[in-house]
């Protein structure tokens, strides 16, 4: 399968996940656990003025202009290092997953948590948490493309370090009353099913050579 047909699978695959988890936060039983879940993490915020000082700091982890420096700084090392096509796998598949994620929110719109106290202001619209899909996708984009230009021994560690920060900058979305836990869950999962289909299939840096012809 071609590259741009598997980016293709994941657009569609995205959009179809994405509206069916939209869908089912609406049955009643899902949406009151939805909302009992956000409110008990929002109050914990609200009673504990550490708990949302951490949270505060720990989600800017997450913000566009963060993610977007790492993958800037992380392609630059790739290119330099003479690893350009993963620089620019990563370059596209996350700034695309930025993009599927930005159309999910403008086609479900959905409203954000309505509480009295209020820490953050976003402006988008709720479902998925932008903060946990492009944090997962940075992070394990760049797991993966540091995977593939690495030279040493690969560690277990890297990927669980960023597997450990996607569900950080998650948790504290619905501590800080901004998003539904269920927004946060849609993110890492569309998070996690976008790598996976966009993930290299070979060496990015191997280029198949052309078939010697016969005779």
């Amino acid at each position: 399968m071609t590259s741009v047909r598997r980016l293709v699978v994941a657009v569609t695959a995205a959009f179809a996940l994405g509206f069916l988890g939209s869908l089912v936060v609406r049955f009643d039983a899902v949406a009151t656990a939805d909302r009992d879940i956000t409110r008990r993490l929002h109050e914990r915020a609200v009673q504990s003025d550490a708990l949302r000082e951490v949270a505060l700091d720990v989600t800017t982890v997450g913000d566009p202009i963060t993610l977007t420096a790492l993958v800037a700084i992380t392609a630059g090392w790739l290119f330099f290092r003479g690893h350009g096509r993963i620089g620019l796998w990563l370059i596209v598949t996350t700034l695309l997953a930025s993009i599927v994620n930005s159309s999910l929110k403008v086609v479900v719109a959905r409203s954000r948590p309505d509480f009295d106290s209020v820490f953050l202001t976003p402006l988008s619209k709720s479902f998925p948490s932008g903060h946990a899909l492009n944090t997962t996708v940075v992070f394990g984009a760049i797991t993966i493309a540091v995977a593939w230009a690495a030279t040493s021994r690969r560690s277990l560690a890297v990927p669980v370090a960023a597997a450990t920060v996607a569900l950080a900058v998650g948790v504290t979305r619905p501590v800080l009353g901004v998003h539904f836990a269920s927004d946060v869950v849609a993110g890492w999962v569309l998070g996690v099913l976008w790598l996976v289909l966009t993930r290299p299939r070979e060496d990015p840096q191997v280029t198949p050579r052309s078939a010697a012809p016969s005779g």
